[in-house]
Formats: structure tokens, C-alpha cells, sequence
């Protein structure tokens, strides 16, 4: 890569971190009343309690008002999301100049699994638009913006490009770390009761915050080559993971330490880890609510469960089952665009499409039925297989997957389609990153 092409790409990773964070600026500058102080006054003055306050139903109702009014977008806070999208559109633009310009960019093959998914993915988008129109296809098209990034985005992933865009990531944790003290004493608490009622940073949420910060880590880990730096990247973490309360980040980071800890011992070791590690592991799900401060937290983790089941037990047949019905299903991108926010819904010809799903699996499975969520995993696991390196991270993504829409999770669905860019065409491609990528520290 010339010098030239090594500048931009460093240019497009520092806007990919400034994007990140202008995409929830103004709802933390809201939280701490450095914007639109009304509203946090209005908190102060009716929600402000202490540790252990026990919200009745009619504070709850209320306090959701409050928060969907805090999260609302308006003028130019649309700009600052906008962000995101045009960081998806710019890089787009590039590649496909860079790749038609640039004898030395030949466009590549996809290989079969991305092959396999781009094309599920098209005939999702076919019936989506038969069946809903160009709006709800839109909002389906940002949840696999992802392959977009994968396919064409290999010009920019190599080993020098991911080393400097784990630093810019390392940096955008710090950033949340220092964010945390004033969300903490001066911040609206949307999340639950006291101990900082879940610090959200410009995530948006508490848990989006936990799980950006431990893939972010392990993204540090497998890419950076500041070894020395791997300490405060793991004091950010979690620092972020305890103050995010998230319960599925905590066991992430756990699960993905104890994997770190089970690869170094020697063999004769690892029987007793996984006996004494396991029953770790039953010990801290069974104190998992006094841990994160979250009496409710079963709920989360198994409401998960009961929605899947819920969906799929009402689907009418079982083509719908095995295909799905179409882009934009269950996301929250079509969700926003399909809501008319001063009257309720606009009319659509089936309204049950329009719900948000709380998982990737059953985004995928609303969207392209089990074909298309088979098709993810194994795209997955593919890349992992092909990628030593990147593997951690793909199994970081996979488990987060399962607590959130991790696709429609900026910038962790850029983070995912730069590393599949990387492990589907460089890998063993590139012999020479492939050696590089080598000396890199692995999880």
C-alpha cells in the first residue's frame, strides 16, 4: 500500500471513531445537562432518587416519556447521526473508485460464504421491496451494511491499517472512561437505581457500551502491536463493562479471559481449569444480579428466549420459517423509518413486521428465516477458521450477537466488515500479511 492510500485509510478510521462518537453525543449532553438543560432539570426535579428506590408502575411510564424524549432526534442532532451513514457511503464511493482506478486493486472473487450470504441477502432484498416498498428495504439495507465492507473493503485492512485503527480504538474507550464520572454524579439515571444508573457514554446504551468496549479490547489485543498498552486497554474495559452493569459484557469479558488463560496452561492443567472454571462460572450467574446491581437481570438475559419463542411460534407457515420475509424485518433502522412519530405507524400492507428484535439471531431469522441466519454463522465461522488471528474477535461478535443486533451496532458493524475483509481475501492469500499478522499479540 503507497503512502497515499496508507493516508486515507487512516483518515477514514479517525472519521469512523469521530462518528462513533457524534452518533451519541447529543443524548450523553442531554443526560448531563450540558444540553437542553430543561430536560434535566424536568429529571431533577420528578425522578431524582436515591440508592435502592423501588419504582411503582406509574414512575416507570413516566419515566419512559422521559426517555423517549431525551432519545429523540431533532433538527441538527440528525446531522450528528447522519454520521454513521455517510462514513458507510464514503467508504463505499472510495472503494469502488479505488478498485476501478487502481491496476493494483484487481477485483477479487468473493469467496463461497460470502457468496452464499450476499446472495440470500439479495433475494431478501427482492422481497422486501415486492412485498413492502423501497422504504422498509432501506432500513433492512443498514443492518447488512456489514457486507458491503467486507466485499470491497480489502484494500484497507492491511496489518499497518488495523494496527492504527486498534490505537484509534483504544483511544475511543478512554474517551468513554472519562465520560463515565460526570454521567455518573451529574446524569439523568434512564437505566435503573443509583451506582450510576448505567453508564451508556455516546453508545446510547448501557449494554451497547459494555459489549463496544469489550470487542473493541479484544480487537486492541489481536491487531495492535503496543504490547504495553495491552494493560490500560483492559483497565478501560472494565472499567466500562462494571460501570455499563451489562450482564452479557461481563460474561463475554469472562469467557473470553478464561479462553485467553485455558490456550496458555499446559495441557495437564487444563482438565482442572475447565472442573474449578466451571463451577466459577454457575457461582457468578447465580450472583449475577448483586453483582451488576440489577435485581432484574434474569429477565433480561431470559426475556431474549421468550421473544425468539414468541416470534417463531407465530409465524403462519413454514416458508416464512426457512426464508423470512425480507430486509427490513425486525430491524431498528426500518422501525424508525416506517414510524410515523407524531401519529403512530404509517400504513404498511403488514404491520407485524414492524417490531424490533433484541437479537441478532432473530433479526436474521425474521429478515432470511433460518437460511439466512445459518448463512451468517457460517460465514463466521468460516473466516475464523481461515483467520487465526482475527478468531478471538469472531467469537467475541458471535456471543454478543446473541444479546443484541450486533450488525445494526455502529462501529462494530464496520469493525466486522473490515476483519471478514480481511480473513476472506488476505488470508492465506497474502503471505506477507499473513506472516505479519503472526507477530501480532493473540488472545
Amino acid at each position: 500500500m503507497n503512502h497515499s492510500a496508507t493516508s486515507l485509510v487512516r483518515f477514514l478510521f479517525v472519521m469512523l471513531m469521530m462518528a462513533a462518537i457524534f452518533n451519541g453525543a447529543s443524548f450523553w449532553l442531554k443526560r448531563v445537562g450540558w444540553y437542553e438543560p430543561q430536560l434535566h432539570q424536568y429529571y431533577m426535579n420528578n425522578f431524582s432518587v436515591g440508592l435502592g428506590h423501588q419504582w411503582t408502575d406509574e414512575e416507570r411510564k413516566q419515566l419512559g416519556d422521559f426517555t423517549h424524549n431525551v432519545y429523540q432526534s431533532v433538527g441538527n442532532e440528525r446531522l450528528l447521526k447522519l454520521g454513521k451513514v455517510l462514513w458507510i457511503g464514503a467508504f463505499l464511493i472510495i472503494s469502488l473508485l479505488l478498485l476501478w482506478r487502481s491496476p493494483d486493486l484487481p477485483v477479487r472473487k468473493p469467496p463461497w460464504p460470502l457468496t452464499v450470504m450476499i446472495a440470500v441477502t439479495a433475494i431478501g432484498s427482492v422481497v422486501s421491496l415486492i412485498q413492502f416498498g423501497p422504504a422498509m428495504l432501506l432500513g433492512g439495507i443498514r443492518f447488512f451494511s456489514f457486507l458491503i465492507i467486507a466485499t470491497l473493503g480489502y484494500w484497507a485492512v492491511q496489518q499497518k491499517s488495523l494496527h492504527f485503527l486498534a490505537q484509534c480504538l483504544l483511544l475511543f474507550l478512554l474517551l468513554q472512561v472519562l465520560l463515565v464520572p460526570t454521567e455518573i454524579h451529574h446524569g439523568v439515571h434512564l437505566f435503573g437505581t443509583y451506582f450510576g444508573a448505567r453508564a451508556a457514554g455516546t453508545m446510547l446504551q448501557p449494554s451497547s457500551l459494555g459489549l463496544m468496549a469489550v470487542i473493541g479490547f479484544v480487537f486492541y489485543l489481536q491487531f495492535s502491536s503496543h504490547r504495553m498498552l495491552a494493560v490500560p486497554a483492559f483497565i478501560a474495559t472494565a472499567i466500562l463493562v462494571v460501570y455499563s452493569q451489562s450482564a452479557a459484557a461481563l460474561l463475554l469479558l469472562l469467557i473470553l479471559l478464561s479462553a485467553k488463560v485455558y490456550l496458555l496452561l499446559a495441557v495437564r492443567y487444563r482438565v482442572g481449569l475447565l472442573l474449578w472454571g466451571g463451577t466459577a462460572f454457575i457461582l457468578l450467574v447465580t450472583m449475577l444480579p448483586s453483582i451488576v446491581q440489577r435485581p432484574d437481570v434474569y429477565d433480561s438475559l431470559w426475556g431474549r428466549l421468550y421473544t425468539f419463542e414468541g416470534y417463531v411460534s407465530g409465524l403462519p407457515d413454514v416458508y416464512t420459517l426457512l426464508f423470512g420475509q425480507g430486509l427490513g424485518a425486525g430491524t431498528n433502522a426500518a422501525l424508525n423509518i416506517m414510524m410515523n412519530w407524531q401519529g403512530g405507524f404509517q400504513e404498511v400492507k403488514i404491520s407485524s413486521r414492524l417490531f424490533t428484535a433484541d437479537s441478532t439471531p432473530l433479526a436474521l431469522l425474521a429478515q432470511l428465516g433460518i437460511t439466512g441466519l445459518l448463512a451468517f454463522y457460517l460465514l463466521l465461522a468460516y473466516a475464523a477458521w481461515r483467520d487465526e488471528t482475527a478468531a478471538p474477535l469472531y467469537l467475541a461478535i458471535a456471543i454478543a450477537s446473541l444479546t443484541t443486533i450486533v450488525t445494526e451496532l455502529f462501529p462494530v458493524n464496520v469493525i466486522l466488515g473490515l476483519v471478514l475483509a480481511r480473513s476472506l481475501f488476505l488470508m492465506p492469500v497474502s503471505e506477507a500479511d499473513k506472516s505479519s499478522s503472526a507477530a501480532s499479540p493473540a488472545c
